[in-house]
């Protein structure tokens, strides 16, 4: 870590958002950059956050309260640069959380890159889901430390990011030395905005961070957004900049900056307003942009470059727009479904989506052919990640103090097994750990509450369950410490992270999978994956106990989320009468047709596909694409979707046959799904697969899943199973119940 030499200002603005305010204050107070000065601003709040606000002042001494009539925004934000002593700024919207090492993250990039302003990503959530995270990779070249300098003067693009203000730090002498405070208006109308452009303006470099260190949530965008006079309070934003970089002598370095900014205000806020409010905006938009002309500023003839997806949303939407403005006065807004690509442009990940992360890969390295007394408590130091996306287990740096716990948690004692799997102790594995750290921070500002959801989950869990939970919590407090994009690593197989049967199945993988392909040799695999968790594990199904699958023999399977049918074909051997295979995804939909088809000569009609969505009531359920392929896809609010798919229950379903087995693996909506089967369920007491690993979109899923069938009284029995230990340590965990 860097010495904590700098200390930094943090100022909190609060009105409402009593909901949230604990996770924020926790998520800062937690922090690994510890010499903070906290300042939260009670803005006339008329909730319950004083008192939540005083609870912690009195709890943290370095908190500052201050609590004031509501004034809006940007006076809460000034009252604190007020009293401020910090050599940083930093400002948090109480709604949203910050990374862990946030703070760390931007001392670090300052000490490498040391100029005023250092600018970091943040991750969109909705619904709590992860739903995109902010790219600056198409404004500058990043080094292996994902840093890099722009000059604002050189780039459009920069003064064109969403103003996130609060995914940086500012030098508190650079705001002071040119009176750089925030514009006071009722309310929080875009108030971030001049103070964006104006430090950006000013400063010779930024510093750019290209890791998310911030959590926004998005929430109704619309209500604020579509105001009219929210919109038309813009003008005077940009009359703020303006004159400010008029003053200054600024202006004429950045006339393209501000008007090209203009333009693309211009797509968001007619795509928002009607009636009177965009007749408004209209008029007020004409006479800025013929005063641009007058100053020399003509959008056709500019020399200005974008980057490519830049350029493609300029040419095909902004640029339109000011046309038909300019030509004929008038605006044509965008569609919601342009905006919402807009908004998903780069890279949408899955959590996983939820929130991505880059931290720097922690040390696990130990020599295994010793007592592991080298092996401490805690993970203390952190190192970069070697310039491979594959780090050899021998390759990472040896931690030297503290990491006993890690020692119990993943390593167990040397003499723990006696000479069990001694021949595999020098045998590694490759395995993927993914983009994560989304439960984690939930772990830790939660661990209370987490110990106690996991005692109560490991109840009635046999043996070898409780060591698939160990593992799958056991890496999660571990991944922090891994590179955000995901890693290779070749781990050994001593590890008691791995249950003997992984050791088995990893160190016979090839001739495992051959096997499956061999059996699977009858059928048309052209678009048919075969899989350890499909064909081998059976999605779960290997592990019920022996001559219960006979029972499936004449009764209806329930498969929802089938993707391309590839657990709906494999369900077929089992003898159903018919397997009701559901998908809501078309492009995956259309897959499974094709794959149904193929192979119809063996399958017959027993697989009825439907296009549909599941969850706990009928309707229609907005959902986005998720993943580097595009095949995922989870439910999200409105704003942030692509589609909206057909939605239905599986009590919806059900009529006279008996449903014999159902899985579920809906993307972090299982809960749904299973309330919306509660009568089936009830009536039929079916098999139940659970997957119940999306704990970075619905934190406490495999607590809930569990609690929700031991809640129906039908004396289920479980098992924890990871029925995909050669491709994720954290994916494709299923609680297997009957």
């Amino acid at each position: 870590m860097s010495e904590q030499t700098s200390k930094i200002s943090v100022i909190l603005p609060v009105y409402g958002g009593e909901k949230y305010l604990k996770q924020c204050l926790d998520s800062v107070l937690t922090q690994t950059y510890t010499n903070l000065e906290i300042i939260i601003v009670n803005d006339g709040s008329p909730d319950g956050c004083p008192a939540i606000i005083d609870q912690y002042a009195s709890k943290d001494k370095r908190i500052v309260a201050i609590h004031k009539e509501n004034q809006g925004y940007g006076a809460a934000i000034n009252s604190g640069l007020e009293i401020a002593t910090g050599e940083f700024v930093a400002v948090i919207e109480t709604d949203d959380w910050v990374q862990l090492d946030m703070f760390e993250r931007l001392i670090i990039a300052y000490d490498k890159k040391p100029n005023p302003i250092i600018k970091a990503t943040f991750s969109r959530i909705s619904n709590e889901v992860c739903i995109n995270t902010q790219s600056l990779s198409h404004i500058a070249e990043f080094d292996d430390d994902n840093l890099a300098e722009v000059i604002p003067e050189t780039s459009v693009e920069l003064f064109l990011l969403e103003s996130s203000i609060w995914s940086a730090l500012y030098k508190r002498s650079f705001l002071t030395d040119n009176f750089i405070k925030f514009y006071e208006s009722p309310g929080a109308s875009y108030q971030d905005m001049p103070f964006k452009f104006i430090c950006y303006a000013i400063a010779d470099k930024v510093t750019l961070l290209n890791i998310s260190v911030y959590n926004y949530r998005v929430m109704n965008s619309g209500s604020s957004s579509a105001s009219a006079d929210r919109a038309l309070i813009s003008f005077n934003n940009y009359d703020i900049i303006k004159n400010y970089l008029v003053a200054s002598g600024k202006f004429p370095f950045y006339i393209d900056h501000f008007y090209f900014h203009h333009m693309f205000d211009l797509v968001f806020h007619s795509a928002r307003l009607k009636g009177q409010g965009l007749k408004e905006y209209r008029d007020k938009a004409i006479a800025i942009f013929e005063q641009a002309k007058s100053e020399g500023f003509e959008p056709q003839k500019s020399d200005i470059v974008f980057s490519p997806d830049t350029n493609d949303y300029y040419h095909n939407h902004v640029l339109p727009v000011y046309n038909e403005l300019m030509r004929n006065g008038v605006i044509n807004p965008v569609s919601s479904k342009n905006k919402v690509r807009r908004f998903i442009i780069n890279k949408i990940r899955y959590l996983a989506n939820k929130i991505l992360i880059e931290p720097l890969l922690s040390s696990l390295s130990s020599k295994f052919d010793s007592s592991f007394s080298s092996m401490s408590n805690r993970v203390s130091e952190k190192i970069d990640i070697l310039d491979s996306n594959t780090v050899k287990y021998d390759e990472l740096k040896q931690i030297i103090d503290d990491v006993n716990a890690l020692k119990s948690t993943l390593i167990g004692n040397d003499n723990s097994n006696g000479q069990h799997n001694r021949g595999l102790l020098k045998e590694t594995v490759l395995v993927h750990v993914a983009p994560t750290d989304q439960f984690y921070y939930y772990m830790k500002t939660y661990a209370e509450r987490i110990s106690e959801l996991r005692s109560d989950f490991r109840k009635g869990l046999d043996e070898f369950s409780l060591l698939n939970e160990r593992k799958l919590f056991g890496f999660y407090e571990i991944l922090p410490y891994f590179k955000h994009t995901g890693i290779n690593l070749s781990l050994p197989l001593s590890l008691t992270l791995f249950t003997d049967e992984d050791r088995v199945v990893l160190s016979n993988f090839q001739s495992i999978i051959d096997v499956e392909k061999n059996n699977y040799s009858h059928l048309d695999t052209t678009e048919l994956p075969v899989t350890l968790a499909t064909n081998y594990y059976k999605s779960g199904l290997k592990y019920l106990p022996n001559g219960l699958t006979e029972k499936f023999k004449g009764s209806v399977a329930i498969d929802c989320g089938a993707w391309v049918g590839d657990t709906s074909i494999m369900f077929a051997s089992f003898g159903f009468q018919s397997v009701i295979a559901l998908e809501p995804i078309a492009d995956n939909y259309n897959c499974m047709l094709r794959n149904i088809e193929r192979n119809k000569q063996y399958l017959g009609d027993i697989i009825k596909p439907l296009n549909v969505a599941v969850g706990d009531t009928e309707g229609h359920l907005s959902m986005v694409k998720v993943g580097d392929d595009g095949v995922g896809s989870c439910v999200v609010d409105d704003d942030a979707a692509d589609m909206k798919v057909k939605s239905i229950t599986i009590d919806s379903l059900s009529g006279d046959e008996r449903i014999g087995m159902i899985k579920f693996d809906v993307e972090g909506y299982e809960l749904m799904a299973l309330r919306g089967g509660e009568e089936t369920i009830r009536k039929h007491k079916p098999v139940l697969l659970i997957s119940v690993y999306h704990l970075w979109l619905q934190p406490e899923q495999i607590f809930d899943c569990k609690k929700f069938v031991e809640g129906l009284n039908l004396d289920y029995k479980f098992k924890l199973v990871h029925v995909q230990p050669e491709r994720d340590l954290i994916y494709e965990y299923m609680l297997v119940c009957w």
